[in-house]
């Protein structure tokens, strides 16, 4: 099942509205190659708030988690963090200032602060911060975030959809990485 409102007012650089998807899979049957199966299930949400302060000035606060319930057994689904991305198959999140599937568990939490100027018309620079928990069961006590990622970046908007560079570095890795988008996703 699924529940999906999304009232912002731009996909990629939202000045005002809110967001929420809400998921729920349920794996009940599996093929011959896994004969001691047991069922489980997936719930996963992410909202977002967008809003502005000024003219050229938005800030976007976005949350996200996900847990499984039933059998953990089955890891092949659990939740993968790192990146940047959107439309991201599965359960795969991005996660600014980490590679792709850098950190995985069966359950997540993460929160992320977007404050976006756009200089003239269509031209963005972006200062990103997310913070997240993500292993195994980490909704049976909640602590502080222990992984952290921030990131400065350019867009425009196009026609063909956003041209993007972004700058990243996470104090845990005490490394950067770079990320390129060219275009919509689909």
């Amino acid at each position: 099942g699924q529940l999906k409102l999304d009232t912002y007012d731009n996909k990629y650089f939202p000045k005002r509205g809110v967001y929420f998807n809400g998921d729920l899979h349920m794996y009940l049957f599996s093929s011959s190659f896994n004969a001691d199966f047991q069922d489980f299930s997936i719930a996963k949400a992410n909202i977002g708030y967008a809003f502005s302060t000024s003219d050229k000035l938005a800030f976007n606060l976005k949350t996200s988690g996900g847990f499984k319930f039933g059998d953990k057994s089955t890891q092949s689904l659990d939740f993968t963090l790192g990146g940047y991305g959107n439309n991201l198959v599965s359960n795969f999140v991005p996660f600014l200032g980490y590679d792709f599937i850098s950190l995985t568990g069966n359950s997540y939490v993460k929160a992320t602060l977007i404050a976006n100027y756009e200089m003239i018309k269509n031209h963005h620079i972006t200062v990103e911060g997310n913070w997240a928990n993500v292993g195994d069961n980490i909704l049976d006590a909640l602590t502080l975030p222990d992984y952290r990622g921030y990131a400065l970046g350019y867009a425009i908007d196009t026609f063909i959809g956003p041209i993007q560079a972004k700058f990243s570095y996470s104090p845990e890795r005490k490394q950067s990485a770079w990320y390129f988008n060219v275009g919509f996703w689909f």
